[in-house]
């Protein structure tokens, strides 16, 4: 994040019009690569067993409103120790 804003800052301060300066060049790079982060590695969990891409979190409603996923392949639950916001 840091770097991303020192990119920024950089990018702005040496913008002339064109698109192809190396900072602005650089600045897009790191925001497409962390978007790509975001979407690929940050949002994803694998089951710990066999590596297998998870699906999105269950709530448990018999333990205290847990969170957890469930491995297909494995037919595993794992709790995640995260609980669902209480209103």
């Amino acid at each position: 994040m840091g770097g991303g804003i020192i990119l920024f800052i950089m990018a702005w301060r040496n913008f002339d019009g064109s698109f192809t300066n190396p900072w602005i060049i650089a600045f897009l790079f790191s925001v497409l690569t962390i978007a790509v982060f975001e979407k690929i590695l940050f949002r994803s969990y694998k089951c710990p067993s066999c590596s297998e891409v998870l699906e999105k979190p269950q709530v448990d409603s018999e333990r205290s409103n847990e969170y957890y996923h469930t491995c297909p392949k494995c037919d595993i639950r794992w709790y995640t120790k995260m609980f669902v916001a209480k209103d």
